[in-house]
């Protein structure tokens, strides 16, 4: 039987309209933010290659909660950042290992 996960918003994080605001203006990604769904993490970004992750942003430090964890534990294809930085350079580590 499938698993669902419920509950209500979270709080957003200092850096995630900024965290957004690159992967959209200057990475040019194509992102759905999902921070305000029950279960879900705080967004989701299509990759070069056409394949869709999900993102939760945390202050650096900040360790993800048990739900977070139980949608990693899951298998879902997903990755934490702390900053721009992070999240171009697991973007760039996705898109070199499509193109292999």
């Amino acid at each position: 039987m499938p698993k669902t996960w419920t509950g209500r918003a979270r709080r957003v994080d200092n850096n995630h309209k900024a965290i957004i605001d690159f992967a959209v203006n200057v990475l040019g990604r194509t992102v759905f933010d999902t921070h305000a769904l029950p279960g879900r993490l705080d967004f989701d970004i299509l990759t070069k290659g056409g394949l869709t992750y999900a993102v939760e942003v945390k202050q650096p430090g900040e360790k993800l909660t048990e739900k977070e964890q139980a949608y990693f534990d899951a298998g879902w294809p997903a990755f934490v950042v702390h900053s721009e930085q992070e999240l171009f350079d697991k973007l760039q580590e996705i898109d070199k290992l499509r193109a292999q």
